[in-house]
């Protein structure tokens, strides 16, 4: 069994717009021994490691981007979570036609 060195975080994940907790957030941990863990948030949006100090977290969950993060207390961290918005398609093609109709009338 290997005993991991390093101090015990709380990362807790919500969203900016709502600031409800985000269930399923993967959080992924690159420590600077070359260990790669990974947790997933639960109901109330948290999960908990072990890792030493100087370590690279990557938030995911579809339909959703960082917004930021910040350490809340000691080792600690809250992140923010914010839903992405794709444009209605109607509304990229109503682009499209007006780049080509601008093209047309800038070559003649």
């Amino acid at each position: 069994m290997e005993v991991k060195t390093g101090k015990l975080i709380n990362i807790k994940v919500s969203s900016l717009t709502t600031g409800k907790p985000i269930q399923g957030a993967i959080i992924t941990i690159f420590d600077t021994n070359g260990e790669i863990n990974e947790a997933i948030t639960d109901a109330n949006g948290n999960c908990d490691f072990i890792c030493n100090l100087y370590s690279i977290f990557v938030i995911e969950k579809r339909g959703y981007e960082l917004e930021y993060g910040k350490v809340v207390d000691n080792m600690d961290f809250e992140f923010k979570l914010s839903p992405i918005t794709y444009p209605k398609t109607s509304d990229i093609i109503n682009l499209i036609m007006k780049l080509f109709r601008l093209r047309r009338k800038n070559e003649y």
